[in-house]
């Protein structure tokens, strides 16, 4: 334990050499010039100092971890976060300096902490107490940084506050699409359970389909029900079956799908017209009819002549229900997106300058 008693009040750096044992600096605060705060030694070293920027300055810790247990005050200087090794700082940040995350190492603010800007270029902040910031907050690539594998983290009622735009390495508004009920071969797709109907499998379950977080379930009780074979076929008799598609991530975007053939059913009578009705959790509507070409009173067949993908863009449905009447409707290559701006796996939309971001878990960006 090393006491200042007001003795020292400016330092141009502290520095912990290789070899030396752990120690704590307490006492009488202190202004910290260019070199920063080292740790070149294998043991972990506290600050318990007051301290104030008098450069731009860096705490790094190189070898050993570093705890700064007290009130650094950057008046105005940029601040580093370097090291290898971990850092953790439970006294209060303040001030309208910058403060950069560089290095491989996790640093962790567990204080209520205010910066102009705050880059993560390398390793992992973790905020578990607060981090306000009056101008942007971003983690990725940046000049002169390598970008990779960096993360934020806010845990524990943690919050990020004062931040508008996106924090994530390449910040990306383009929504992430899926593409369901592709064609099969005789198959079916993997994840689900299936039960014989005459010479087809019969979707019986309302597990994921092709690894999304797309459900397609039949709703009513009425003979048919969804087959895949070549296509997925919603098909139903006499008496019309609703298929639900749903999201267990909440509302979506129904961006298109193929409608390959409306095939009639066995009775080839003008009132048994083959038809596939889409509506949306908003209102919308759109039907498909096959065309009854009649040969001689009574008999006939139904024909099918506007085949192809059919474009919806229908933003922000709950959910979509296909309704099938004398038919199997060939279906197939359902393009489905999550909607509104999705980041990438790499990032978080925040909104709007002074908003709070709160997360009563762990979330990782």
């Amino acid at each position: 334990l090393v006491t200042n008693n007001a003795q020292v009040t400016a330092l141009s750096g502290i520095t912990f050499n290789a070899g030396a044992g752990t120690n704590t600096l307490s006492g009488s605060n202190v202004s910290i010039g260019a070199a920063g705060i080292v740790n070149n030694s294998g043991a972990t070293q506290t600050v318990a100092l007051g301290l104030t920027q008098s450069a731009d300055s860096s705490v790094t810790a190189a070898s050993g971890d570093l705890v700064i247990s007290s009130s650094l005050d950057t008046a105005g200087y940029n601040l580093t976060l370097n090291g290898s090794s971990n850092t953790a700082v439970s006294g209060n940040i303040s001030g309208s300096g910058a403060i950069t995350k560089s290095g491989a190492g996790t640093t962790t603010l567990s204080g209520s902490n205010t910066a102009a800007n705050t880059t993560v270029d390398g390793g992992s902040l973790h905020v578990t107490g607060s981090l306000h910031n009056s101008g942007n907050l971003t983690v990725g690539v940046t000049a002169g940084g390598s970008g990779s594998g960096n993360s934020l983290v806010i845990s524990n009622g943690g919050s990020v506050a004062g931040v508008a735009g996106f924090i994530g390495a390449a910040a990306s508004a383009s929504p992430i699409n899926y593409t369901i009920l592709d064609s099969y071969s005789n198959g079916v797709p993997t994840g689900t359970s299936y039960q014989p109907l005459e010479f087809y499998n019969q979707y019986v379950d309302a597990g994921s389909v092709d690894a999304s977080p797309f459900v397609l379930t039949m709703t009513t009780a009425n003979p048919g029900g969804i087959l895949f074979y070549y296509s997925t076929e919603l098909t139903s008799g006499a008496g019309a079956n609703t298929f639900r598609l749903t999201s267990s991530t909440g509302a979506f975007d129904f961006t298109s799908f193929n409608l390959q053939d409306l095939e009639g059913n066995n009775a080839y009578e003008a009132n048994t017209i083959p038809t596939l009705t889409i509506t949306s959790s908003l209102g919308q509507s759109q039907t498909w009819s096959s065309t009854y070409d009649e040969f001689f009173p009574g008999f006939g067949r139904f024909s099918f002549y506007d085949s192809g993908v059919k474009t919806m863009n229908w933003s922000g449905v709950d959910w979509v229900d296909l309704t099938t009447q004398y038919t199997k409707a060939k279906t197939s290559d359902f393009v489905l997106t999550l909607a509104g701006p999705t980041p990438q796996s790499s990032g978080v939309l925040v909104t709007g300058a002074g908003s709070l971001w709160t997360n009563s878990a762990e979330l990782y960006v």
